[in-house]
């Protein structure tokens, strides 16, 4: 699936000669989600999905990772 020209990868320089990439979630960053999910404090996992959770449901993981993006992107236009 193509993204559209706007969510194309941006890379952006820090102070030094450090940089970070911001891309598109993708379907194989299904572990690294999880990754980041898992070091949230219990605090942040309740402000975030406004209740307790301890795991990331799956239905909610494939629905970020296999975004249509022309279907997201219109209400944008």
């Amino acid at each position: 699936m193509k993204t559209p020209i706007s969510l194309s990868n941006k890379t952006y320089a820090l102070d030094g000669e450090s940089h970070y990439l911001i891309r598109s979630i993708q379907p194989d960053d299904r572990e690294r989600i999880i990754g980041l999910f898992i070091h949230l404090s219990p605090e942040s996992r309740y402000l975030r999905f406004a209740h307790a959770i301890s795991k990331l449901p799956d239905d909610f993981l494939d629905g970020i990772l296999h975004l249509d993006y022309k279907k997201r992107w219109l209400w944008l236009r």
